[in-house]
């Protein structure tokens, strides 16, 4: 099943090009993100060229560069005519925007027909040197299945390449990592992000807060992602919070429609991590999240390291009222009568619930 934005061609793109025949014709999504539209500021090129027509492309895109936009191109190859189409998705767009114009690539597609391309001239770039014609030539040249994706598979594909980049950070180079160098976010651009190996930045109250975060406090901080701002964003903090007050206080402040993670103080020196995905989150909404969700272990880790505090309780949960807190009241002698560490809990979430 592939993943779909809902926005669709206007009836006066799908117009202009029932007599389309060569040159160039660009395709955004409108202002109000409700249809794909032919980009009338594109002045057009009056060539079936194909280096004609990708210089005039490339010259236009930079100018409004990372914006992603998609090109149904024309040209004239050995006294035929022939389509193209690219679909241009900068790395260094805003999330959203990828999102949104990768969601709409095939239902696109499928309305201009896809029947008009050979598969050998569906594209999708990232980078404007690819926006050349030597580029345009030897891509020809290669397997174009990838180009077919479904959009849940794409998603997968983004994620895959989040994480490879998260690897890199770490001196670690996967296969898919070593050759695709080229993949980054804007958001790997921040220095907390880049330095910690975090996907996303860490905004400053939530950072603020995890440094205030003490051995004996019964704190709790719950946040999220802002995806659209590519930032972890406080959401509340609390202090004094008991265990049997922890659902409900969470479940008061968080909204229950997409994920978030919580830092819970539950005993003298611990914490722990919980990772709550509602059952009415979105698709993607859960993969990135998963993503990002060892990373900022890691981060939380090092940030509490200094403070001889640990986080050694680990819950993944669907909705919050889910979460097992069995784990959280042990009566922490009988862990020291053990002589081991805590182990990880990881608490599976639930199969959907009976109406």
């Amino acid at each position: 099943m592939s993943t779909k934005s809902g926005i669709k061609a206007s009836d006066d793109l799908l117009e202009s090009l029932k007599d389309f025949n060569t040159g160039a014709i660009l395709i955004k999504i409108s202002d109000d993100d409700q249809w794909l539209v032919k980009d009338e500021g594109f002045p057009g090129v009056n060539s079936s060229d194909v280096d004609s027509i990708l210089n005039s492309v490339k010259k236009y895109i930079e100018k409004n560069y990372p914006e992603p936009s998609f090109i149904i191109f024309g040209i004239t190859n050995d006294d035929s005519t022939e389509e193209g189409f690219i679909s241009f998705i900068p790395d260094d767009a805003p999330i959203r925007r990828k999102m949104l114009y990768a969601s709409s690539k095939n239902t696109l597609l499928t309305q201009v027909g896809l029947n008009r391309f050979k598969k050998s001239n569906i594209f999708n770039w990232t980078l404007l040197e690819e926006l050349s014609p030597q580029n345009y030539r030897d891509s020809g040249k290669d397997d174009t299945q990838a180009s077919l994706l479904t959009e849940d598979e794409k998603v997968l594909r983004s994620i895959n390449n989040f994480q490879d980049i998260s690897l890199a950070d770490t001196g670690v180079q996967s296969s898919s990592a070593a050759s695709t160098p080229k993949n980054k976010l804007v958001s790997m651009h921040n220095t907390s992000g880049s330095k910690s190996g975090l996907l996303f930045e860490v905004n400053s109250d939530l950072e603020a807060k995890i440094g205030e975060l003490e051995p004996s406090t019964s704190a709790l901080l719950l946040f999220n992602i802002n995806i659209e701002a590519e930032k972890f964003m406080l959401l509340s903090a609390h202090s004094g919070i008991k265990v049997s007050e922890l659902v409900e206080t969470i479940s008061s402040n968080v909204p229950q429609s997409s994920p978030f993670f919580v830092v819970y103080n539950y005993s003298s020196n611990k914490y722990a991590f919980i990772y709550s995905c509602p059952s009415g989150s979105k698709v993607k909404a859960r993969m990135i999240y998963a993503s990002n969700k060892q990373e900022l272990i890691s981060f939380l880790k090092k940030k509490l390291d200094d403070k001889s505090v640990v986080i050694d309780k680990f819950f993944e949960v669907g909705d919050i009222d889910e979460l097992d807190l069995h784990g959280l009241e042990e009566n922490s002698s009988s862990q020291k009568n053990t002589g081991s560490t805590s182990a990880l809990k990881f608490s599976k979430p639930r199969g959907p619930r009976r109406k």
